[in-house]
């Protein structure tokens, strides 16, 4: 086969993209891509974030109930610090508080103007919630063992 041309490589194929068509497709910014390499300071600080993140959300809250009849008053003192307020009854018994989260107002934008009246001009509002502080409130008897536990808020 004198005049045979030699067959066409994917390059001279005319049906076939252009090679830098082809060599430009990348995976878009900020896509993990298989296969890339971090520095092991990187991926350990990463994984240490990522641990301590959910420990932080494992937090138990106590069980109070099991404490009753176990639980000191000094035992709280050490745990809480001194409460926020306490009273002595007469029987010896003790109550008192600890704030556990104080409250605040939270003051916010409307995301849109309307008239005070509904009538005139038409002026910027603002939202006004009150979110209550939280207490907890542990009786010890005169043994100074935990009788009874309460949460509420004022």
């Amino acid at each position: 086969m004198q005049g045979a041309s030699p067959p066409r490589t994917h390059s001279e194929n005319e049906n076939a993209p252009p090679p830098a068509a082809a060599e430009t497709c990348a995976a878009p910014a900020g896509v993990y891509i298989r296969g890339m390499t971090f520095p092991s300071g990187i991926r350990t600080l990463f994984i240490l974030a990522i641990a301590l993140a959910f420990a932080g959300c494992a937090t138990q809250k106590v069980n109070w109930q099991t404490r009753v009849g176990t639980y000191t008053y000094d035992q709280a003192i050490q745990d809480f610090g001194p409460p926020d307020k306490s009273a002595q009854l007469e029987d010896g018994t003790t109550v008192s508080d600890w704030m556990i989260r104080e409250g605040h107002t939270v003051i916010a934008p409307r995301p849109y103007m309307s008239p005070i009246d509904g009538f005139g001009p038409a002026s910027a509002g603002y939202s006004q919630t009150y979110i209550p502080s939280y207490y907890m409130r542990l009786t010890f008897g005169p043994d100074k063992k935990l009788k009874e536990f309460k949460n509420f808020s004022r």
